[in-house]
C-alpha cells in the first residue's frame, strides 16, 4: 500500500472512530464512494479496534472486581 492511500485509510478511520456505529456506515459510503478495497481497510482497522476495546473493558472490569 502507497504511503498516500495509508494516510487516507488512516484519516478515515481517525474520523469514523468517533462517529456512533449505527452512523459509520453512512459515512463510509460518502467518504469511499465506491472504493471497496478502501472501506474494506477502513472497516478493519474499525474491527480490530473495537475488539481491543472490548479485551480492555473485560481487562480493568475483571481486575476492578478483583480489587
Amino acid at each position: 500500500m502507497s504511503d498516500d492511500r495509508w494516510q487516507r485509510v488512516q484519516g478515515l478511520f481517525e474520523q469514523a472512530v468517533g462517529i456512533a456505529a449505527p452512523e459509520r456506515a453512512g459515512f463510509l459510503d460518502a467518504v469511499c464512494a465506491g472504493d471497496d478495497g478502501l472501506r474494506a481497510e477502513v472497516e478493519s482497522l474499525l474491527e480490530h479496534d473495537g475488539r481491543a476495546n472490548r479485551g480492555f473493558l473485560r481487562t480493568a472490569v475483571g481486575a476492578r472486581e478483583l480489587g
